[in-house]
């Protein structure tokens, strides 16, 4: 394995030396860009278990995510029990993938003072176009 895959783990501190024992523990990083598949697969031969979720500050902020007993490498998770998410496949690239909507009570209502913001954000039944592509795979996972 390259060294490449340790520059995220040296980047973020999660990398011990001095034989130190890992504790179990949650952590919450924000990132524009997505861990891998192959960072995680390695990972987790480790026996070191990653959940990947996604959020936006609009959606208060948790979309979806990973949990033991559903979790899927490679996805974002399932969305949250109150969170609907929806695929426009008006505006992806291709027919998989589309622009990610999300409709439930943790969606913003507006952006304060901000009227024309607020609307070409939010769709005619209050859902939020969060402007990622994305897909929900037959067993509703999202995948960015």
């Amino acid at each position: 394995m390259s060294s490449r895959a340790f520059e995220h783990f040296d980047h973020c501190g999660s990398h011990h030396r001095g034989g130190e024992r890992l504790q179990p523990r949650v952590e919450f990083h924000a990132a524009k860009q997505r861990i891998g598949e192959a960072p995680l697969e390695f990972v987790d031969s480790l026996g070191i278990t990653l959940y990947e979720g996604y959020g936006l500050t609009e959606c208060s902020p948790i979309v979806s995510a990973n949990w033991p007993g559903a979790r899927k490498l490679g996805s974002v998770g399932k969305p949250l029990p109150s969170v609907r998410v929806a695929i426009d496949h008006d505006v992806g690239p291709n027919t998989r993938d589309g622009e990610i909507v999300v409709h439930g009570p943790s969606v913003m209502r507006a952006y304060h003072n901000a009227p024309e913001e607020t609307a070409q954000v939010l769709t005619h039944d209050g859902g939020l176009r969060t402007g990622d592509l994305g897909y929900l795979d037959t067993d509703g996972y999202l995948f960015i």
